[in-house]
């Protein structure tokens, strides 16, 4: 994929991750109500995250270097685990997995203080 379909791709990702998160109608229990159900909206929501997954995680194991990501993208990687949360939280009650998107939220958490 080049740049170009990249950078548009992940656009219209990030876009609409953030109409569906920042939803006021999407309570917790929407998003447990829905995630069972599937489809392109949860898929979405899903690669969106996991792209923050990957990136602390990266940080993590010293992969990616944290300090170039913050200076980047620090607060919009707060900011979108933020409005991430309840989805998260619907994750989890759903799936049984406590650790799902843990590095996410934890690198998260710690940018933020």
């Amino acid at each position: 994929m080049d740049r170009e379909v990249h950078d548009k791709y992940w656009t219209q990702m990030r876009q609409e991750a953030q109409a569906l998160l920042e939803d006021p109608a999407h309570d917790k229990q929407y998003w447990v109500d829905r995630i069972p159900l599937g489809g392109n909206d949860i898929a979405a929501l899903r690669a969106f995250l996991n792209h923050y997954e990957l990136v602390a995680s990266g940080i993590r194991h010293k992969i990616i270097d944290g300090s170039l990501y913050a200076e980047w993208a620090q607060a919009v990687l707060v900011k979108n685990w933020k409005m991430s949360e309840l989805f998260v939280d619907a994750v989890r009650e759903v799936t049984g997995d406590d650790r799902a998107l843990w590095e996410f939220q934890n690198l998260a958490r710690k940018w933020e203080s």
